[in-house]
């Protein structure tokens, strides 16, 4: 039975309670653990404390604890503002595995930043670790974090990716090259997601004869949500096809500003947790925020500017927009459903879990993650960044309607067949028991040539005795 140190330093799985960010940190972590636990491993899951009166260790599934870490300040830090904080976290995360018994087996950090925790972990412990990096050499930010990412390239036991377009950009890297690199992508959650298309648009208040493109994801740059706006720009001026986006995720900033143009015709009831009920949540975390670390304020203004840059860029390019926000897990399934096409344009879609839920839900895929998304049979596969490309596969789903229903239908057998999170932790332990097993090939390697040096040294003296 391994015993797993999974280190998510700044996004626990006790976050995203009571509504589902499929593409977050939070949620990766706290499914991988709990298949991990289903299948009898034993898993501590180390994050921040974010809060003064968390336990210490909270017992959350079978076999899997919640590990609260005291580094920095109670309250909700981001990537950035724990990083002077992240040696403390490490430390401590030392002084906790000193008093298990056995120790950990091998510690897997989920993110660029609990890497250091982990080569703290290794350091002082020897424990072996496993490290997954999300993004792209060049979206890593700043020039720390990029040096980061090539030490661990050369540290790590194993570097894992969710796609090959991951594991090419890393090995083209310094460091990467002698790197093992190994594919684990993300998962879906079967009891989750699953075709509800007859009903999904009557249960939204959507119109049934509306072309209906989903794109799922935050506010950011990177997010790409710009590129969507402009493929659907480009579908109506060079295809003559009228779509309207739906952007699920994207936290809206104000009370007003859920929409980039009105769409009452298109929103006219939703029996199901509305936007406005959630930007009410928002609203009140939004007012504890602000009182936060100064680096998580300047994290909400760019994203102000970001919602009121893709505002003005779908004013001036005439296209409808509806910015929902985070839902609750009882209405995904309506959503990727009621879609007649799901996009996803940007390699930061750091996960994929949005493209794998789409395909539960056998809805097409147009967008560039490959691997789950195999081009022609689920969806097309295009470049990042291309609103041309974009538009012209939305406009062939659109006039084929029956080859959008079959790549549903071919995207929706191969999310079953490959990408359950069952499957996904049974991959992972694959790659932790080879990991363990080349390490132990190491020791035993080493120990021989120490052996080998000891007896050279004694035949040594013994000749010259002689």
């Amino acid at each position: 039975m391994l015993k797993i140190a999974l280190i998510s330093s700044y996004a626990s799985p006790l976050a995203v309670s009571g509504s589902v960010d499929c593409d977050s940190l939070g949620f990766y972590v706290g499914q991988l653990g709990s298949e991990l636990g289903a299948l009898g491993c034993q898993v501590d899951i180390f994050t921040r404390r974010d809060r003064i009166e968390q336990p210490q260790v909270h017992f959350w599934r079978p076999n899997v604890r919640i590990i609260h870490v005291p580094a920095g300040p109670p309250g909700v830090f981001g990537r950035e503002p724990l990083q002077p904080y992240i040696e403390q976290f490490g430390r401590f995360m030392v002084g906790f595995a000193r008093r298990q018994r056995g120790g950990y087996d091998i510690a897997h950090a989920c993110d660029l930043r609990s890497g250091c925790a982990a080569q703290q972990l290794r350091r002082t412990l020897g424990v072996p670790y496993v490290v997954t990096l999300h993004a792209p050499p060049a979206q890593q930010g700043s020039a720390a974090a990029v040096a980061l990412q090539q030490q661990l390239l050369k540290d790590a036991d194993s570097v894992l990716v969710l796609c090959r377009r991951q594991r090419d950009a890393l090995q083209g890297v310094s460091g990467g090259r002698h790197t093992r690199i190994d594919i684990v992508p993300c998962g879906f959650d079967p009891a989750l997601f699953w075709p509800v298309r007859l009903r999904a648009r009557v249960v939204l208040g959507l119109p049934t004869d509306a072309f209906l493109v989903l794109h799922v994801g935050r506010l950011g740059p990177g997010h790409d949500i710009d590129t969507a706006i402009e493929g659907i720009a480009q579908l109506a001026g060079q295809h003559a096809v009228t779509a309207r986006l739906l952007v699920l995720g994207a936290a809206v900033p104000d009370e007003g500003g859920h929409l980039a143009r009105p769409l009452d015709a298109l929103l006219s009831h939703q029996p199901c947790e509305t936007p406005q009920s959630t930007r009410s949540q928002q609203s009140s975390t939004s007012q504890s925020l602000d009182q936060s670390h100064p680096s998580v304020q300047s994290h909400q203004l760019s994203h102000l500017g970001e919602f009121n840059r893709l505002r003005d860029l779908a004013i001036r390019l005439d296209v409808e927009v509806a910015f929902l926000g985070p839902q609750p897990a009882s209405a995904l399934r309506h959503w990727y459903s009621a879609a007649d096409v799901c996009i996803a344009t940007s390699c930061y879609n750091a996960f994929g879990a949005a493209v794998l839920a789409a395909m539960a839900c056998a809805t097409p895929v147009v967008g560039c993650i490959d691997g789950a998304v195999v081009d022609g049979e689920t969806g097309y596969l295009i470049a990042p960044r291309d609103p041309a490309a974009l538009a012209d596969r939305l406009a062939s789903l659109h006039a084929n309607p029956v080859q959008a229903r079959s790549f549903g239908v071919q995207g929706w057998r191969r999310a079953h067949r490959h990408y359950t999170w069952r499957s996904v932790a049974q991959r992972l332990t694959a790659v932790y028991a080879q990991v363990l097993a080349g390490v132990a090939a190491d020791v035993a390697a080493d120990g021989a040539c120490e052996l080998a040096g000891k007896v050279a040294s004694k035949v040594g003296a013994s000749a010259s005795l002689a």
